[in-house]
């Protein structure tokens, strides 16, 4: 007979794995919390993120404008946070995009769809083709214009 099921909270709490990702996730809010200090306002409030890897400061905005304006201001960070203990080779700066999303790509078949114009260049460009295979391509391709 299989054991009785634990509670998802004694399991979670017993992980190794989960137990580092939550101090690696700690260091980084403790390391956040050092670095918005050193920062004037408002740019400390669009500072996102902030993380140590390889003995650089990644420091990552909500918008493109901010991180210019941190990027003007990263010199100074750098001196402030030394004064304090914290050492980086460098500092570097990225956008976080809104919402954590990436770029959709578009599935098969629902890509961007072609003028009137240019379906009918394509068309006839398959009429003038000898390989059947590239002649049905170029006609399923004519054939996404946009009504």
């Amino acid at each position: 007979m299989a054991d009785k099921p634990q509670p998802l909270g004694r399991l979670l709490r017993s992980s190794s794995d989960l137990n580092r990702l939550i101090a690696r996730a700690q260091e980084q809010r403790a390391l956040l919390a050092r670095v918005t200090d050193e920062l004037p306002s408002p740019l400390d409030q669009h500072c996102a993120a902030a993380l140590e890897r390889d003995g650089r400061l990644l420091l990552y905005t909500d918008s493109p404008a901010w991180s210019s304006r941190l990027r003007f201001h990263a010199r100074t960070l750098s001196r402030q946070l030394r004064s304090k203990g914290l050492v980086f080779d460098r500092i570097i700066i990225r956008v976080i995009p809104p919402g954590g999303s990436k770029r959709k790509v578009p599935k098969r078949g629902q890509g961007r769809n072609l003028s009137r114009e240019n379906a009918s260049i394509i068309r006839s460009l398959s009429e003038s083709v000898d390989d059947p295979r590239l002649q049905a391509a170029l006609k399923r391709l004519a054939d996404r214009c946009r009504s």
